[in-house]
């Protein structure tokens, strides 16, 4: 059996307000009983009694995972759910016809989050139609750095978008979702 972890990132905070944003989520998950009130020893938390609100086709016999805040610069990836870069603007996606093509897509993809986590946020130009936006931006975005996160670990079924939403609004940020198969 493979994990499957949905990673919420945040792309706006800065660290030093990282510990503050990921104390009023960890407040917020907990009054709303999605994650229950005890963590276990290393800190992360179960689905708590209304677990099913965050998520679609809620699957009561799943094994239950848990929910990870990550507050400190790290970087994120789709692992073996890694997707093609798909232009926001114009829906450009690099066409994967053969092993090479593959292979070209994981390198730029690969090198992309390299950049991010040395330098910051790269912008990445579409080839079609020539618009910039910063890769976060992007559909189908396999790769992220943020300074907060929270990550749903073997989850019960996949978060809706109207959770995610919220979960966005209350931060306030851009927000990036990587669903990571390992």
């Amino acid at each position: 059996m493979s994990d499957h972890i949905q990673h919420l990132i945040d792309l706006s905070t800065n660290v030093e307000a990282a510990g503050s944003a990921a104390g009023a989520l960890r407040q917020w998950l907990l009054a709303t009983e999605v994650v229950g009130d005890s963590p276990d020893r290393q800190g992360h938390y179960v689905p708590g009694p209304r677990w099913a609100t965050a998520v679609s086709a809620p699957d009561e016999n799943a094994p239950f995972g848990t929910v990870e805040i990550h507050v400190g610069r790290q970087r994120y990836d789709a692992g073996e759910a890694w997707q093609p870069l798909e232009c926001a603007s114009c829906g450009h996606s690099p066409s994967i016809d053969s092993v090479e093509d593959i292979e070209a897509v994981l390198e730029q993809l690969f090198e992309f989050g390299e950049a991010w986590g040395e330098t910051g946020e790269p912008t990445v130009a579409c080839e079609a139609c020539g618009k910039a936006r910063p890769l976060g931006d992007w559909r189908g975005a396999s790769t992220a750095v943020g300074n907060l996160a929270v990550s749903f670990v073997n989850w019960p079924g996949p978060l809706t978008d109207e959770f995610v939403d919220t979960v966005r609004a209350r931060l306030g940020v851009r927000m990036l979702v990587i669903d990571e198969r390992l």
